[in-house]
């Protein structure tokens, strides 16, 4: 069994049947090794999180004190959470917050020692969960469909000096717009829309930073035809207009 907690970013998995699913920031997610494909892609460039692998048979055969004491078998962890070999996730909470947040930061000369204390506690916790009052999600999404809206994202940020349309994307790479807006969210993490304009101004600053060109040239390099747009969008995710940007590089 493979247990996975996403601290920042986002990350997909692939089903064995060829569907995808994604764990996002604060998610904890639990699966059977089995019912995953052994590669995983990050949809944002970064990630960072823990991934727990627990053989069973080895905890069978090596059942600590408090796991004897408290009648906890491995079993009914995996009859619990892998029933049916595929992954579930469980979204953000803050007891995850809690179980996972001091392994990212374990002195070099404790840590063998601290994650199998750890790794118990964390399992002593989703033995002790009431999974009904728990949101528990198997969203997968169609392979094919995910390959689709990849090629999409890498056209939109090929072609980001242009304007470009969630009706435009949808038809030329054949994909309804309802399947495009409802995958690309679910991969990148943000509408279409959103997306694009924080990948333009990224550039913009970019430019800002390595280039001599006037404000207004780089503004329709990014897909802005007009001026003040583009400086109130720059604003908006940079926290400064264009120029005082310029200005502090």
């Amino acid at each position: 069994m493979e247990i996975n907690h996403c601290r920042e970013g986002r990350i997909e998995f692939e089903s064995s049947e060829g569907e995808c699913l994604y764990v996002k920031k604060g998610d904890m997610a639990i699966n059977m090794k089995a019912g995953v494909k052994s590669y995983s892609y990050f949809p944002q460039s970064h990630y960072h999180g823990v991934t727990i692998e627990i053989d069973f048979d080895k905890i069978e055969k090596n059942q600590n004190m408090i796991m004897k004491e408290m009648q906890l078998s491995p079993k009914i962890l995996q009859d619990k959470f892998c029933n049916h070999k595929q992954c579930i996730v469980l979204h953000e909470k803050q007891e995850f917050e809690h179980l996972f947040s001091e392994i990212y930061c374990v002195p070099e000369q404790i840590k063998k020692s601290y994650y199998k204390i750890k790794v118990m506690e964390i399992l002593l916790f989703l033995f002790a969960l009431d999974t009904t009052k728990e949101k528990i999600e198997n969203r997968y999404f169609n392979k094919n469909l995910v390959a689709k809206v990849k090629e999409i994202h890498q056209y939109m940020l090929n072609h980001i000096d242009e304007k470009l349309t969630i009706a435009c994307l949808a038809d030329k790479h054949q994909i309804s717009a309802t399947n495009l807006k409802k995958y690309f969210k679910e991969i990148y993490g943000l509408s279409i829309y959103a997306y694009l304009k924080e990948k333009r101004i990224q550039k913009a600053a970019e430019l800002l930073r390595e280039t001599n060109h006037e404000i207004g040239k780089i503004a329709g390099m990014v897909g802005y035809d007009n001026a003040s747009k583009f400086s109130n969008s720059f604003k908006s995710i940079m926290g400064i207009n264009p120029s005082e940007y310029k200005k502090s590089v």
